[in-house]
């Protein structure tokens, strides 16, 4: 779906800690296709990204009824692959502000 931004938050610390850095992101984002006079941008795998293993959306997280769940949907969630980035760093907020600030002309989003 072009030109959306779902925000998961932290599991075991402050949910509000990444969904500040989503906000900030999105609104880099925004401004930058204004930039570029873009009205959408798309994510999509590298060439070598494409036959890279596919990880769960959620890792680490161990609590017998989340992963009941999950187990239920897993079929139906998104997988992401262990690579930046598509790394999900659910725990590190320090990770996660290195990862959010990097360039975003990374040939990964593409711009229309």
């Amino acid at each position: 779906v072009p030109n959306l931004v779902h925000t998961l938050g932290y599991l075991n610390i402050a949910w509000t800690l990444r969904a500040e850095l989503m906000y900030k992101w999105t609104c880099r984002l925004l401004n930058h296709m204004r930039a570029k006079g873009a009205t959408v941008a798309v994510p999509r795998l590298r060439p070598e990204e494409v036959s890279a293993p596919r990880r769960r959306l959620v890792e680490g997280f161990t609590p017998t009824y989340f992963l009941r769940a999950l187990d239920g949907f897993a079929r139906q969630l998104p997988s992401r692959s262990a690579a930046d980035p598509w790394q999900i760093h659910i725990q590190d907020h320090f990770k996660d502000k290195v990862q959010l600030a990097a360039p975003l002309d990374d040939g990964v989003l593409h711009y229309h």
